[in-house]
């Protein structure tokens, strides 16, 4: 949960300072960011819906693959697991 939220912060970092940064709709990508990976307590929690099956693994994992393709391997190698 912690490397997540490290992951997401720099991201959202980035983000701010560099708007030309190519992604899409940047709006929409912060806030799925937020969403599942904003906090703390809403990354762990995220994780535990993940495995749980209280949300669906790729929308949580979307906008992980949105930074890096990496990440998203890295989330299903966690749920796979």
């Amino acid at each position: 949960g912690v490397c997540v939220l490290e992951l997401v912060t720099a991201e959202l970092q980035s983000t701010e300072m560099y708007p030309e940064k190519q992604i899409g709709d940047l709006a929409n990508f912060r806030a799925s960011l937020l969403e599942y990976w904003g906090s703390l307590a809403l990354a762990v929690y995220t994780l535990f819906k993940a495995i749980c099956g209280g949300v669906d693994w790729g929308d949580a994992a979307e906008p992980l693959i949105g930074i890096s393709p990496f990440f998203g391997v890295l989330f299903s190698m966690y749920i796979a697991i």
